[in-house]
């Protein structure tokens, strides 16, 4: 697979990158509901503020991988 003109159905047919894909979409609508709560619940600046604790805290992980 290149990418190049790859369809969904291509992609889902792949075990390796189909079951990714599927992940990193769970994991986006995870993310896209905590923000929505956060900030009906605490508004946005607080979410701000978990981002960047966040961010923080995997920095020096994602510096190190590359």
């Amino acid at each position: 697979m290149t990418g190049e003109g790859l369809t969904l159905e291509e992609l889902m047919s792949s075990d390796s990158c189909g079951e990714h894909f599927q992940s990193q979409r769970a994991l986006f609508y995870c993310a896209e509901g905590l923000k929505t709560f956060s900030r009906d619940t605490h508004g946005e600046a607080e979410f701000d503020a978990l981002l960047d604790m966040v961010l923080t805290g995997i920095r020096p992980t994602v510096v190190n991988a590359n």
